[in-house]
C-alpha cells in the first residue's frame, strides 16, 4: 500500500507548490510562478539591476510591460 501523503502525488501537494499566475513584483508582467514565493518574472531576473542589486528604475516601475 502506498503512503496517502506521498510527495509525488499530485493529488497532496502543498499548496506552495502549485504553480500559479502572479504579478511580477518588479514590471507588473503575468507570469507563471512556479512556487509561492516566486514574485519576479523571468525576464526581470535577467536584467543586469536585478542580477546586480541596483535600485529599480522608475521608468519600469511606471507601467506594466505588455506581452
Amino acid at each position: 500500500m502506498s503512503d496517502p501523503t506521498a510527495r509525488d502525488d499530485p493529488e497532496f501537494l502543498a499548496t506552495w507548490e502549485i504553480p500559479k499566475t502572479r504579478d511580477c513584483l518588479r514590471c507588473g508582467t503575468a507570469f507563471e510562478s512556479r512556487w509561492s514565493g516566486e514574485r519576479i518574472c523571468p525576464h526581470c531576473k535577467t536584467s543586469h539591476s536585478w542580477r546586480n542589486g541596483l535600485p529599480l528604475n522608475t521608468r519600469a516601475s511606471s507601467k506594466p510591460r505588455k506581452r
